[in-house]
């Protein structure tokens, strides 16, 4: 889930809801097919996308208008990792069951904060996310924490931004990309992205800019090794890859 930083709600985003994509979206895959036609070697792809999405870009947010807002992304838990976990919890059926149940129960309420943090209802949302905190905390193992925690409190570090706390925001990402290396070994693309809309906020614009890059790196490498993804993997790469090129825009 996405959302433009202090925008008004119908110009927020959803990805992988069903919803419509944004323009951004549509003109990520307008660059790809201009590349395509001009050339299709990868190397000539990277050259010419982020020109046509910035040409694009410019042509719908002229600078007489002002200065349009970071997208900022959402972050959802994903799907109970079964199998990362198999045989270490196959010899405890009823335990397994006690982890599945807590990892449900927190990925439902966070989602149910995203969609109030989009409505603009903090103080609800903060308390979804307290509790979808104490139940990782509390029920899951150590390993299984890593997997869920950062999640949440990425939420939490949007939920500290929109109430003017961008320092406090600042080093609730600092701590998930942490945990993210530990669980992982690599940043998400999400984290690095909501770094820099955080940075950019406390206005180190340099510093802003290095995270929307690195953003961009970790998806370029995620697009090499989905290389003959799905068509709906691929099309959430071309609408997360359009958030990065819009973010760096601004």
């Amino acid at each position: 889930y996405t959302a433009p930083i202090a925008a008004a709600p119908a110009s927020r985003l959803l990805l992988g809801s069903g919803e419509p994509l944004s323009q951004q979206t549509a003109s990520s895959m307008l660059c790809k097919k201009t590349a395509a036609q001009e050339g299709s070697s990868k190397a000539h792809l990277e050259e010419v996308a982020p020109r046509a999405f910035l040409a694009d870009w410019l042509a719908h947010n002229p600078p007489r208008s002002g200065y349009p807002k970071h997208i900022w992304v959402f972050a959802d838990i994903s799907l109970f990792p079964a199998a990362d976990f198999q045989s270490r919890l196959n010899a405890d059926v009823v335990r397994r069951l006690e982890y599945e149940a807590a990892w449900l129960e927190a990925a439902s309420l966070n989602k149910q904060a995203v969609v109030l943090l989009i409505r603009g209802k903090l103080n609800d949302a903060a308390a979804e996310l307290k509790r979808a905190q104490s139940v990782v905390s509390e029920r899951l193992p150590g390993h299984m924490r890593l997997q869920a925690l950062p999640a949440v409190l990425s939420n939490l570090a949007y939920l500290e931004l929109c109430s003017g706390k961008a320092s406090a925001a600042h080093a609730q990402i600092e701590r998930v990309a942490q945990m993210e290396r530990k669980a992982h070994g690599v940043v998400d693309f999400g984290t690095h992205l909501r770094s820099a809309a955080v940075n950019a906020k406390m206005r180190r614009h340099t510093e802003a800019m290095r995270c929307c890059r690195l953003a961009l790196g970790v998806l370029k490498q995620w697009a090499d090794v989905e290389e003959a993804a799905s068509p709906q993997v691929q099309r959430a790469f071309d609408a997360h890859t359009a958030v990065v090129y819009h973010n760096i825009a601004v």
